[in-house]
């Protein structure tokens, strides 16, 4: 099954723009709109602030301005607050780094025991139970979105009700992505994630590598959910390979093209029904990758891109979903 070209042109405009814009912007998890009292925005990445002003560095030269708190907008101010007080602190929404091995929502028995037996950190929550202004999106320093270059001026991804609630604008060709940069790389980890899918297009869950210029966008691996369809893929040696790209370029390679990719991916049937909210959980272990959806193991499938040791960027693209919790363990060895 050719499943790349059963893509949606939105989906597919999806993977080559926020992909590459990643690779560009993958240091800039904290960028974002700065409005001025006097109305003037600025695309800039927050460094660090005191009681009287914030550092920020703009996004299109790299230049770092001090700029005193009270020449802001309200809605900066209180960014600042809210979201640099929670990011500083342990609190659960929002926290970049953990040491809390707490397994109370529905991890199965073996997940719990794979994540105590290496030793697994938390060292990315977010359940996303916070306010953002009605008009902007902010989702706080933990993520990236495309917005900004897909769907510049529109809200996409929206917080409300302790959920994200992520829409492609109507005037955008592309997706909706969020994507977190791991302070440091990993290698194995466990992602759990409480989700709503709200169309019948194709969701993405990838892991890159912006460093790896090998593989065409740093792609590594990643799955693919839809209602009735679960994929299981090795990009780094698959569709995103150097071989794969040259067949890309050519359209009488489309064949050799299939052929190569299926060496690489597995599909399984799923049940995943929309506006019905499910637990998925993707697990990295060496060379294997398991995917439970709903407590229930549905398929693995080992490839040798999936062992790829230094995977820095987790990025979520859907057309349209909800997402109100989600946690990811480092299994990599210390």
């Amino acid at each position: 099954m050719n499943h790349h070209h059963r893509f949606s042109q939105r989906t597919r405009y999806s993977l080559c723009g926020f992909l590459l814009a990643s690779l560009l912007l993958c240091s800039w998890t904290s960028a974002r709109t700065w409005t001025s009292r006097s109305g003037t925005s600025i695309q800039a990445k927050y460094i660090s602030h005191s009681e009287d002003t914030v550092v920020i560095r703009r996004l299109s030269d790299f230049k770092e301005f001090t700029i005193p708190l009270s020449t802001l907008s309200d809605a900066d101010q209180q960014w600042i607050k809210q979201t640099h007080l929670k990011t500083s602190s342990t609190s659960k929404s929002g926290s970049l780094k953990s040491n809390n091995t707490d397994h109370s929502h529905s991890l199965p028995a073996n997940i719990t025991s794979l994540i105590e037996k290496n030793q697994g950190r938390l060292i990315l929550e977010d359940d996303f139970n916070r306010d953002d202004p009605p008009e902007i999106e902010q989702l706080g320093p933990l993520w990236l979105t495309n917005s900004p270059w897909e769907a510049p001026g529109k809200k996409q991804c929206d917080l409300r009700e302790g959920s994200v609630h992520m829409k492609a604008a109507d005037t955008s060709d592309a997706a909706v992505m969020i994507q977190h940069t791991f302070e440091q790389p990993i290698q194995d980890g466990v992602l759990w994630m409480r989700v709503k899918l709200l169309s019948p297009e194709h969701t993405y869950i990838a892991y890159s590598d912006p460093n790896y210029d090998i593989s065409e966008f740093g792609r590594i691996c990643g799955i693919t959910l839809a209602p009735e369809l679960l994929i299981l893929e090795d990009h780094k040696f698959g569709y995103f390979s150097p071989e794969a790209t040259a067949m890309k370029r050519s359209r009488n390679q489309l064949e050799k093209l299939n052929e190569h990719t299926a060496q690489f991916m597995q599909s399984v049937p799923a049940n995943l029904s929309e506006g019905v909210t499910t637990e998925v959980i993707f697990i990295l272990n060496q060379r294997k990758m398991t995917v439970y959806l709903g407590g229930e193991e549905i398929s693995s499938y080992s490839s040798k891109g999936v062992a790829h040791p230094t995977k820095q960027t987790l990025s979520i693209i859907s057309t349209e979903m909800e997402i109100d919790h989600l946690k990811f363990w480092d299994l990599s060895e210390q």
